[in-house]
């Protein structure tokens, strides 16, 4: 594990109906795979992906048994190799050669195949790299695949059984066989780094516009800023699949299958076969919707080779959380959505302790807005506590869940304000970092 050192201080898609989104979760990040398991052309669609797709050796995997939770690490490169220039220009990508996880996913299956979910990974999160130092999430890639999976497993703790890597012309040939992804937005996105020029409102988005949106990191929230974004998108894609009814046309399923599946690499040891009897297995898991949520932390700022760079520690309680839910089969609590967490009317209670910052500075990074309000009436003692007024218990739950905190019980004779929905009550674990299992 990494020592930091000293601590430190939206759209929305169309979902259509709910059905058939935690098999198209896991069809989306594994690209076609998942046709094999629909109708007549099941045969045809296993030779088109297993010629289509690139196999890799990737070091670091640990082999799932059968009856086991199965984790695939989903990454979006952002290399640029298969564009011209001018495709480069158009797109906004700059000369950057080589390439970056641009986007790091874990989807895990419970072991019982009921649970589906995928957790984002910030690319700032800080790790280990190959000579002793610190280096960014998105900048192990470079060093190789083994290298991310390594740092994803060993770093932040997170099983990885296998690996699945889109490219950007995979991204983009996914919304072009789609047809276009409606995303509304709250306000407008001017964004002339990434190439994004939206007003605010529903609207229509093709493969390059899409590509703009998702790497967007406009905002005030940064690389968080754009995971929901990405988040808002693979909802709003799912979506249209499902609108459409992808699903039950044999023809365009295969037509995904022979388009997407160009721009695809995974490692050696998933195999067709594989891929197909988990489909399978997925069957049983369509009655209900996909939990998406993000590794929990706040940035800071650190020195790298003489370098100070800003960096995202992990927020220790909340990233074990999610790491005991995973060991257990569970799918994480909900965290609710980026609108639904702007609206929460949070107090903090520092009790006194210094690592309240920390504890405030996390909230804030996942789109919360506490106020602070003193040492507070509720002593927390060891671990943070959370507190919610009359009414408010699902709100309470997405603050919980994100610190990796237990929501409590008032004392008798404590009382919130009225303008007090959810209060966070500071313990001594806000200043710890929790190692990986």
């Amino acid at each position: 594990m990494v020592e930091a050192g000293a601590w430190g201080p939206v759209a929305r898609g169309g979902l259509g109906p709910r059905w058939p989104r935690r098999l198209m979760a896991l069809s989306a990040v594994v690209s076609v795979a998942m046709v094999t398991a629909y109708g007549s052309i099941a045969t045809l669609a296993v030779q088109t992906v297993r010629d289509n797709i690139e196999l890799v050796q990737v070091g670091g995997l640990e082999f799932a048994q059968d009856g086991q939770p199965l984790h695939v690490l989903v990454v979006g490169s952002d290399a640029r190799d298969k564009l011209t220039e001018q495709e480069r220009r158009e797109l906004s990508l700059g000369a950057f050669e080589g390439a970056r996880s641009d986007t790091v996913i874990l989807l895990s299956v419970s072991a019982d195949r009921q649970n589906v979910s995928l957790i984002s990974m910030p690319r700032d999160l800080v790790v280990a790299d190959t000579d002793g130092g610190i280096a960014k999430l998105t900048e192990t890639f470079s060093d190789g695949r083994d290298e991310l999976v390594r740092a994803v497993s060993e770093d932040l703790g997170f099983p990885v059984n296998h690996y699945v890597e889109v490219s950007i012309t995979g991204f983009m040939q996914t919304v072009e066989v789609v047809g276009s992804v409606q995303l509304c937005l709250d306000e407008p996105l001017y964004d002339r780094k990434a190439g994004a020029a939206f007003e605010a409102g529903c609207q229509e988005m093709n493969p390059k516009e899409a590509l703009a949106y998702v790497r967007s990191r406009q905002g005030g929230l940064g690389d968080f800023e754009r995971i929901q974004r990405q988040q808002a998108f693979l909802r709003a894609l799912l979506g249209r699949v499902i609108d459409t009814q992808l699903l039950l046309d044999p023809g365009r399923m295969l037509e995904v299958a022979q388009e997407v599946s160009k721009n695809v690499k995974t490692d050696d040891t998933l195999t067709i076969n594989r891929m197909v009897g988990l489909a399978q297995d997925l069957q049983g898991a369509m009655d209900g919707d996909v939990e998406m949520v993000t590794v929990p932390g706040y940035t800071q700022a650190l020195d790298d080779a003489g370098q100070t760079k800003s960096f995202i520690i992990p927020y220790g309680p909340g990233l074990q959380a999610l790491l005991d839910d995973l060991a257990a089969g569970r799918e994480p609590a909900s965290r609710g959505d980026a609108e639904g967490r702007r609206e929460v009317a949070l107090e903090l209670w520092t009790g006194g302790r210094s690592g309240a910052g920390v504890v405030e500075s996390t909230l804030q990074w996942g789109g919360f807005r506490p106020r602070v309000s003193g040492s507070g009436s509720v002593d927390a003692g060891a671990t943070t506590t959370v507190y919610a007024a009359p009414g408010f218990e699902e709100q309470a739950g997405w603050v919980a869940a994100h610190l990796g905190a237990a929501v409590g019980q008032l004392p008798i004779g404590v009382t919130l304000s009225e303008s007090t929905q959810v209060v966070v009550a500071v313990g001594d674990d806000a200043g710890s970092r929790s190692e990986p299992a």
